[in-house]
């Protein structure tokens, strides 16, 4: 049964041209085998190949059609991104929640119609429809969750899932490419004047970048006053009419229309793409797999070190050198202790500190980094 299992798994896969990873392999068959599985990957591992491959997998074993799985899912970001990238691989996908307005999409969620279900929280709890739809013979005994996590995270999702005995797969979320650097939070005016200098003279040089905010209004404020010092040059080729398909600076967050989040997916996943800066809360930071992205700042602290680990981990997916920089100031009363040790150290290496409560083990003598390209304490060293 294992071999046809693993024969099913590796046939899914090349139909969509992908050879598959140690853990990817082994988390697919794990499940396959009727485990519950807590899948704990650094971001651009391929988590989501995880469950994508399950649908195909499943019906390869069983020899008929119909396997359904769902992710669950609170951003629109991921649901739109993840949705656009599964169907060019030919992997009938669909997401349920804020900004989907087409019927026909709908139908053929409730019908069954389709292999890869995103769907929000709130349309499971709060729409009757979608609640009834679960309990259907269509959709029974059909999901799968899958997250990166700290030890507390890990409890915290077993107990609420009646996990029972899960399997571990994973490994530690380092990301050897990124440099850590924590920097004092500086007057935004200060702040804005520096980019919008780099980006003038730079242009379509200057790297993508992401600047994480911690709420909606920081973001607003910190685009009004870039728009206003890079004029005519927010985009590009400068003063062009068409705003949104040319900008080189947008903001994403859940205030954005549907048409503004799928024109920066758009623009900022595509290599030749225009958008260089994405000011962005939370909304962005999940489950979005841009390549080329080279810096992530946090403007002021993220509440845990799991946030952070999760969004500075939007850079370099392509295993490039990158940058993931704090620009840290008083932190507010829902800041975790660990984040501001993190924003206050000076003497302990950041990367140690960032992972040292995941469930994997880190041996910092075995990474890949020399001090150089580590973090802005271990260059000291």
């Amino acid at each position: 049964m294992e071999d046809k299992l693993e024969k099913c798994v590796l046939e899914a896969a090349s139909r969509f041209g992908f050879s598959l990873k140690e853990k990817q392999l082994e988390a697919i068959m794990t499940f396959m085998s009727g485990n519950d599985v807590f899948v704990s990957l650094p971001t651009g591992y391929g988590k989501s190949l995880i469950y994508a491959l399950l649908p195909v997998a499943f019906d390869l074993f069983k020899e008929q059609y119909g396997s359904i799985v769902i992710c669950v899912s609170p951003l629109v970001s991921l649901m739109m991104d993840q949705k656009a990238k599964f169907l060019l691989m030919g992997i009938v996908a669909e997401f349920v929640g804020e900004g989907q307005l087409d019927s026909t999409a709908i139908e053929k969620v409730l019908h069954g119609d389709i292999q890869l279900l995103y769907i929000s929280p709130e349309s499971l709890i709060c729409n009757p429809m979608y609640r009834n739809m679960l309990l259907s013979p269509i959709y029974k005994n059909k999901l799968v969750a899958l997250a990166t996590a700290t030890k507390h995270t890990f409890r915290i999702v077993c107990q609420s899932l009646s996990l029972r005995e899960p399997v571990l797969i994973g490994c530690l979320p380092d990301r050897s490419n990124i440099y850590y650097e924590v920097q004092p939070l500086p007057e935004i005016e200060e702040f804005c004047e520096e980019i919008a200098k780099e980006l003038k003279e730079m242009g379509m040089e200057y790297p993508k970048t992401i600047i994480f905010q911690q709420n909606y209004s920081d973001c607003q404020v910190m685009y009004r006053i870039l728009s206003r010092k890079l004029g005519p040059y927010i985009t590009f080729p400068p003063h062009h009419p068409k705003h949104l398909e040319f900008a080189m600076v947008m903001k994403y967050t859940r205030a954005s229309t549907v048409e503004v989040k799928e024109s920066v997916l758009r623009s900022f996943s595509d290599p030749k793409g225009i958008l260089r800066i994405v000011l962005a809360t939370t909304a962005f930071g999940m489950g979005v797999d841009v390549a080329d992205v080279r810096v992530i700042y946090h403007w002021r602290p993220p509440s845990s070190l799991e946030q952070y680990v999760q969004e500075s981990g939007r850079a370099g997916h392509d295993n490039k050198p990158s940058k993931a920089i704090l620009l840290y100031g008083k932190p507010s009363k829902f800041v975790e202790q660990g984040v501001k040790d993190y924003g206050n150290n000076k003497t302990k290496c950041c990367r140690q500190l960032l992972l040292n409560d995941f469930l994997f083990v880190m041996n910092h003598d075995s990474t890949d980094n020399d001090n150089n390209n580590c973090c802005d304490v271990c260059i000291k060293l």
